[in-house]
């Protein structure tokens, strides 16, 4: 996370320029606050001391790749040396109390320390703790304005229609992060489709009313959180939704602004694609799940079988007994009509798996082509979460590189390894195991230089 943050140049920037007076509230001045509450002495302090160390480590991050640099290395490394992962350039490591500060969670200016054993925090935890550090360590000001909530905090107007709220104004709610649900019944999801499903208007189950939601503002840096432990109330107990997540490259909010801009015509694609979907599973049987066209071979090579049966002594001996029997004929009819059926079936899901692949392709497209807004971003990080359960498990994370010689990398930062990956890699189709996305970073397009 702390790599992250140190990519993103408006906090890098104003993380180095620690000390000069301006930028953050070095002299501890009261005045600040949060939600509505004054920052007490200690909290300001504490929040001081997070930013001096954090310019600490980043001083160490500049300083490392201005060391290892070299015509020999950058050509070896692609251009950028912290990239080999090189013996020879020890890794930079967080200071242990830099570290501690991100897994502490002050409780009535009481810092309660969250790391327990082999205990993991979440990284929205961590992100929101972080963010609030930087805030808390800013110079107070009339109206508690904040750079850093500014780069990653929009706005949403929250509308509730029907029932008791008729008439009732939207109000407006502050997010840092969109909390995106994946589906329960689905193996794999897109980006978009979770977008879609975070703003699609809702009923209250209480009282029938209907939540809706739109984008008032959304900030230069979006974060997403994949909402992926959930709780098991029957159970009583956390698990986690290991389904895969297509991330794009691109994506727009641009249709959530509630502009009139509408929806891209992917309702119409998606009911399509459900509705050949719906046609495919009726080729599954419903008492096993198993290949209807599996089954009907089976029949066919039984049948066959005892068509073959029939020619023999022994069975003319035994059909004998049995007048007008055809045994033979009946196996050979079943067999042509059960073969006739399984050449039906088979052209048809040939025809609705081109008309799926076809209308997915197409839905591709029109995710793909984003227009170039104030509302269109480009994928800059993944936190990768890889463990079957919340209690346990691994992080790494992928971060967009970008070099006016050498163009768009991906650089996959884990624990004391880095190494250039390839895109394939952060932007796959299908899924891949327990390894799978957690948290996201967009920067706004617009932005990016």
């Amino acid at each position: 996370m702390l790599q992250c943050l140190f990519s993103l140049v408006p906090i890098r920037e104003a993380v180095l320029r620690f000390g000069d007076g301006s930028t953050w509230n070095e002299g501890c001045e009261l005045g600040r606050r949060d939600s509505g509450r004054m920052l007490a002495e200690e909290e300001v302090r504490r929040a001081l001391k997070f930013v001096a160390l954090l310019r600490a480590l980043f001083e160490s991050l500049v300083n490392r790749r201005a060391e290892a640099w070299s015509a020999t290395l950058a050509k070896e490394s692609g251009g950028y040396p912290l990239a080999m992962g090189s013996p020879m350039f020890p890794v930079v490591t967080p200071d242990r109390e830099l570290a501690d500060m991100l897994l502490t969670a002050p409780s009535d200016g009481q810092p309660t320390q969250a790391r327990a054993g082999l205990q993991q925090q979440d990284v929205d935890e961590c992100m929101a703790q972080c963010v609030s550090l930087l805030g808390h360590a800013l110079p107070p000001s009339a109206d508690n304005s904040s750079w850093i909530e500014q780069l990653l905090a929009g706005h949403l107007e929250i509308a509730t229609t029907g029932g008791a709220s008729q008439g009732e104004p939207p109000r407006r709610e502050t997010f840092v992060n969109l909390s995106l649900n994946l589906p329960m019944d689905s193996q794999s999801a897109d980006i978009n489709e979770c977008l879609d499903r975070f703003f699609e208007p809702t009923e209250i189950a209480s009282d029938s009313r209907i939540r809706s939601s739109r984008v008032v503002d959304a900030p230069p840096v979006l974060c997403i959180q994949v909402q992926r432990v959930q709780f098991d109330m029957e159970k009583m107990m956390a698990f986690k939704i290991n389904s895969h997540l297509r991330v794009r490259s691109q994506i727009s909010l641009t249709r959530f602004t509630g502009s009139g801009t509408g929806d891209l015509g992917v309702e119409g694609l998606k009911r399509r694609l459900a509705s050949v979907d719906r046609r495919l599973d009726t080729l599954a049987l419903p008492s096993d799940g198993s290949d209807v066209l599996e089954a009907l071979g089976r029949v066919q090579a039984f049948m066959e079988g005892v068509e073959k049966w029939a020619h023999l002594d022994a069975a003319h001996e035994l059909l004998a007994d049995l007048p007008g029997a055809d045994v033979r004929g009946t196996a050979e009819t079943v067999s042509t009509l059960v073969g006739s059926l399984a050449s039906t079936l088979s052209d048809a899901r040939g025809r609705w798996a081109q008309e799926r692949e076809e209308t997915a392709e197409e839905i591709d497209r029109v995710y793909d082509d984003v227009v170039v807004d104030s509302m269109a971003y480009t994928l800059h990080a993944v936190f990768i979460h890889s463990g079957m359960t919340p209690e346990f498990g691994h992080y790494w994370i992928y971060i967009r590189d970008y070099h006016k010689e050498h163009g768009v990398r991906w650089l996959k930062f884990n624990d004391s390894n880095v190494a250039v990956v390839d895109k394939d890699e952060i932007f796959r189709v299908g899924p891949g195991g327990f390894a799978n996305p957690y948290y996201l970073v967009y920067a706004r397009t617009v932005d990016l230089d």
